[in-house]
């Protein structure tokens, strides 16, 4: 999956009230002690609420005998398989100091997992092995100069979250096992400093004395010896706790991809320090509150009204402790919520969030597994509730995580078998992220009882207008509609068309010569163009020719006004300006020759984006005004490329290039290839800049597109100037060098990469297939190159209708809310291009969706667990095949986080952004989680339900090592455990097992969000398995030529992607400028404080 960027937003949508009602200390009115709550309720169903066990409460816990005693032994290694190794009967242990250390003890799972090691072949010797410990994974055996004896050193973190340096001594060896059972050192590699500060690597240490050494054990250690006689004899046995990659988790299967991981140097900070703040004082202080010797808070970014609750970290029962505090909140919420008008009850009783909270804080990381982690932090620091009025004076609570995104069990990331990349560039190329480090997040789950939908069309609105209408209709006042542009493929007397309706207005791009701007409130300007931008109110309809390649040549630089449409509605014009005389000048052209309208850019008047409003006496659509690009400068001045608009859909918001500096491009895609930005009349799609090096090789490396037109050495017949003249203006001079003129230019065959057409037929993302396409044109500098856009013809004919917009409603003062399009930027999947799935008309049935900011895709089981709703397929003649499926019943709430584990961690939905279950790209480890490009972990599957048997009733296989485990239903028969909260205040429970049938809701049946309601546990989502079914189309998603080989498994979901809970009313919940619910960070300063999670911000 591709970089999923994280935005903080600190947009307050309603105004603080004055209050005091928290000005002092709150006073105590709860036990200062809690326990995973029973809470009777008074109907016949008692609500029992529990959490999973802890990895602390585990690592202390019995392990089976069936577990801990080890197989037979082997006589070769499996490559990344765990084993035991044995010696003068004891086993090779990993004390809690890192040093080697031996034992015979297997009673609990501390015990055992300190003797199990992770054998993991070299890349250039295939018969060695290093040997990483799998309680510590940051930990390799390793070799003391100073001591002579082995030991673990970390070599794939950097030593805590306190430090700032990398283990630059640390190494690892590397061994094989002889046909004598001998451990021979083979290499040693060490930590490489000569690379750079932003590089992690290991070389190969040629200042080793000990390569083909053998170990040799003693009762003090292991030491290495030259002669193999003097070595030891070591057992190397297979562990039989399971850790490996369910079959379900890679069912096509995938083979282990060998890229190199990603230096986690880039990654690394001092986040510790971030959360528990600075000086006491400090206007910058970070998270947690400052103290002055004990007294009063000073400062915190949550508050000094909810300062008491997170003074200390961790679950903390001491007298006037922070949990203390925390049940008087809620009391406190309580009281508040019932004098609500409108919603006057918690969506669950206290005790639910008491538990949660309490499992939440009794969490810290027991396994050196995160690269600047530290052993005993709470991975969730700090859970805190909150509640603060609206402008109507209604309260809104909330339950508050602070945490740091990281599980407290080994996550073994390095068992995944194509894990993301970091968007450097196609897959092949990328490296893979293997590694997790610390993040820093603040979770904002609602309290109240707001209601579930029936259906996803009432999930989401579109927000209050201040943040989503434009203010201002370029120099006139008013309110009226952001871009209501819409694609739609339709299908007429077997012919495809495209049917745009739009107004032509530029927004969500950047547009204005004084305020160059898409900010909805500074107006937008063009003072030296006579007309104001005007809406056009127009339904275009003309031949769709994406994915062929037929021609009809037409000439393009002699017609006038609309020629093709961008994704946003803005009209194409060809860079002619005619006959006519620059504005300000005596320059002039005729009918032989035209004035070439973007060499005179300054006198036309127009701004960064190259656009500007059509002149006076250019009449379209009845009305003068019509917004229109000449040149791609829309593209290099950031008029498109930014957040604003990239996030108004999921086209250019999911899969977008990053460069090696880090910087994004969302108009090109992950592999750096351009995205189509609009389509000429002639049904022919128009891409960015940059295409692939080979025209039918999608793998080939991707470079900008090179012009096939020159300026001719000798000017034309009766051209009016030299090449030297210069004319002056009223504003500016102009030197009428070659350029000036169209007519200026002539073709040269296969002087660039394009034709006289400006495109050529070639593979791209979109179709990979193959499509004729135009480029737009830029040089290195990011200036636009003849002839910038659409050649001096047009590759087939223009033929367009102009219906008219159905319902001009532009002036209507924002009274009516279009049904789509609200963003104005294409939606890829409405034309069926193999990046997404694909549709016909029913997008055109969405009702209340803000369809710019979530992909779409099926909720029924039957379409969620199909292998086809990625869309990216071919049949068996190589043919690709776009499968349509209706887009009106599935809520892709974001590609991000949709919800949160009670580890801290974040949950994202099965599908990962290219609608393809995470488990069927083989992305995830055996608990369901993996890292994304910025290193945070995040879960999309449940790896306790991958390993559930629903026919048996029991699990695979028993390891304690999931989110949640068996231990979890044996001491608790009554339900699932709790194991997270959607973003929607939801709670998500683990799955119901059938030999526990008498649990509570057992015969009560998941709806299609995977929740259900039964007792007085309220609705409620469950973790649950749906088993996949092959498509019956002969679509082949394996792409090896045979669609029946497709596979069957079962996909394991925690949550589908859809919030069942009412989400409308949740005071600042949806961040429409990125596409996904508002998130915030601990590290953030004051400055970016959100009055329902802070309290910060009251009058």
């Amino acid at each position: 999956m591709t970089k999923v960027p994280i935005f903080y937003n600190a947009l307050v949508s309603k105004r603080a009230k004055k209050m005091t009602l928290y000005s002092s200390q709150p006073s105590l009115a709860v036990s200062t002690t809690n326990i995973n709550a029973t809470a009777s309720a008074s109907t016949a169903t008692t609500l029992t609420v529990t959490t999973p066990n802890s990895f602390n409460t585990i690592l202390s816990s019995n392990i089976a005998a069936t577990i801990s005693t080890p197989s037979v032994s082997v006589t070769s290694i499996v490559n990344r398989n765990r084993y035991m190794i044995k010696t003068n009967n004891t086993y090779i242990n990993i004390s809690d100091t890192y040093s080697v250390s031996f034992g015979t003890t297997l009673t609990t799972y501390k015990n055992f997992l300190t003797k199990v090691f992770q054998l993991v072949q070299d890349s250039t010797d295939l018969s060695s092995y290093r040997i990483d410990s799998e309680l510590h994974s940051l930990y390799s055996l390793d070799y003391s100069s100073t001591s002579g004896k082995l030991l673990f050193t970390n070599n794939w973190g950097n030593g805590g979250s306190s430090s700032g340096s990398f283990p630059s001594t640390n190494g690892y060896l590397c061994f094989t096992y002889t046909a004598g059972k001998k451990l021979q050192v083979i290499k040693r590699y060490s930590y490489d400093t000569s690379a750079g500060e932003d590089k992690y690597t290991h070389t190969l240490d040629t200042s080793f004395a000990y390569a083909n050494y053998y170990v040799k054990y003693s009762t003090s250690g292991l030491t290495l010896v030259s002669a193999e006689a003097s070595g030891s004899i070591f057992t190397i046995l297979n562990s039989k706790m399971d850790v490996s990659i369910p079959a379900n988790f890679n069912p096509i299967p995938t083979s282990y991809v060998s890229n190199p991981s990603v230096s986690i140097k880039d990654y690394v900070s001092n986040t510790i320090t971030n959360m528990q703040g600075n000086t006491p004082g400090d206007p910058n202080c970070k998270f947690v509150v400052n103290f002055y010797s004990g007294s009063s808070p000073i400062q915190s970014v949550a508050g000094y009204y909810y300062a008491y609750q997170i003074k200390n970290a961790g679950f903390d029962t001491s007298t006037n402790g922070t949990n203390s505090y925390a049940n008087s909140m809620l009391t406190t919420i309580s009281n508040n919520v019932a004098s609500n008008t409108l919603y006057k009850t918690l969506r669950y009783p206290t005790s639910v969030y008491q538990t949660f909270r309490q499992g939440a804080l009794q969490r810290t990381l027991k396994g050196n597994c995160v690269a600047n982690g530290d052993i005993g932090m709470y991975t969730t620091p700090y859970v805190y509730f909150t509640c603060e009025q609206d402008d109507d004076g209604q309260y809104h609570p909330f339950m508050c995580m602070a945490s740091y995104s990281i599980a407290d069990k080994p996550t073994r990331l390095l068992d995944v078998c194509k894990p993301p990349g970091d968007g450097g560039g196609s897959y092949p190329e990328q490296d893979v992220t293997r590694q997790a480090t610390l993040q820093l997040y603040l979770h904002k789950i609602p309290m109240l009882d707001y209601g579930v939908v029936n259906n996803i069309t009432g999930s989401i609105n579109y927000g209050p207008s201040s943040t989503y209408y434009k203010l201002g209709e370029a120099t006139t006042t008013g309110i009226y509609y952001g871009s209501k542009t819409i694609f739609t493929k339709v299908t007429t007397a077997g012919n495809d068309y495209l049917a745009v309706i739009s107004d032509g207005d530029p927004y969500p791009a950047k547009a204005g010569v004084n305020n160059f701007t898409n900010d909805l409130l500074i107006e937008r300007a063009w003072p030296d163009v006579p007309n104001p931008l005007t809406e056009q109110d127009f339904e275009y309809k003309f031949r769709y020719r994406g994915g062929t390649n037929t021609e009809s040549k037409t000439a393009f630089f002699t017609a006038f006004g609309i020629q093709g449409i961008f994704l946003n509605g803005v009209a194409l014009y060809n860079p002619s300006s005619g006959s006519g005389t620059v504005p300000g000048t005596t320059i002039s052209g005729n009918d032989t020759y035209n004035l070439n309208a973007v060499f005179f850019e300054k006198q036309y008047g127009i701004d960064d984006a190259g656009g500007h409003p059509s002149p006076e006496g250019n009449i379209i659509n009845d009305q003068q005004g019509q917004y229109h690009y000449h040149d791609p400068m829309f593209l290099t001045s950031g008029s498109w490329n930014n957040t604003t608009f990239a996030s108004s859909n999921a086209y250019f918001s999911s899969d977008y290039y990053t460069n090696d500096y880090g910087e994004v491009d969302y108009i090109r895609h992950a592999d750096g290839h351009s995205k189509i930005i609009g389509f000429c009349f002639d049904g022919y799609p128009i891409y960015g800049p940059y295409g692939y090096t080979n025209i039918s090789d999608s793998s080939s490396d991707v470079i900008l597109m090179t012009t096939s037109y020159q300026t001719k050495t000798v000017a034309f017949t009766g051209r009016p100037y030299t090449y030297n003249q210069v004319v002056e203006g009223t504003t500016y001079s102009y030197k009428m060098s070659a350029g000036a003129f169209l007519d200026d230019y002539e073709y040269v065959s296969g002087l660039g990469t394009l034709d006289d057409c400006n495109g050529r037929y070639c593979v791209t993302p979109e179709y990979p297939s193959g499509t004729y396409a135009y480029f737009v044109l830029i040089d290195e500098n990011d200036d636009p190159v003849f002839p910038y856009i659409i050649g001096k013809f047009s590759k087939q004919a223009r033929t367009v209708t102009n219906a008219g917009y159905p319902n001009d409603t532009h002036n209507s003062g924002g009274s009516t809310t279009p049904t789509t399009g609200t963003a104005g930027v294409f939606d890829v999947s409405t034309l069926g291009v193999s990046r997404y799935v694909s549709s016909t008309t029913e997008i055109l049935a969405y009702n209340n969706i803000n369809n710019n900011d979530m992909h779409n895709a099926t909720l029924a089981d039957d379409f969620i667990i199909n292998p086809t709703e990625n869309g990216n397929w071919s049949n068996s003649t190589d043919e690709r095949i776009i499968r349509s499926i209706s887009y009106n019943n599935y809520n892709y709430t974001s590609i991000a986080g949709i919800g949160v584990i009670i580890d801290g961690v974040s949950l994202y939905p099965v599908l990962n952004n290219t609608l393809t279950t995470a488990q069927k790209s083989a992305e995830v480890t055996n608990i369901g989680i993996h890292v994304g490009q910025g290193m945070g972990l995040h879960y999309h599957a449940d790896g306790y339900g991958a390993k559930y048997n629903s026919s048996t009733g029991v699990t695979n296989t028993t390891n304690n090592l999931c989110l949640y485990n068996d231990a979890d239903y044996t001491t608790n028969t009554k339900h699932p455990p709790l194991i997270g909260f959607g973003m929607d205040g939801i709670a998500l429970y683990g799955i119901y097992r059938s030999n526990y049938s008498t649990m509570d809701g057992y015969s009560v049946p998941l709806d299609s969000f995977g929740g259900h309601i039964h007792g007085n546990y309220g609705y409620h989502y469950h973790a649950h398995t749906v088993t996949s079914s092959p498509p019956n189309n002969n679509i082949d998603t394996i792409t090896d030529g045979n669609p029946n080989d497709e596979p069957t498994y079962n996909v394991s979901v925690l949550m589908k992607g859809a919030w069942k809970g009412y989400i409308n009313d949740i005071p600042e919940f949806w961040d429409s400028d990125h596409g996904s619910h508002k998130q915030y960070a601990p590290e953030y300063s004051l400055s970016q404080k959100s009055k329902y999670v802070w309290g910060y911000t009251r009058a």
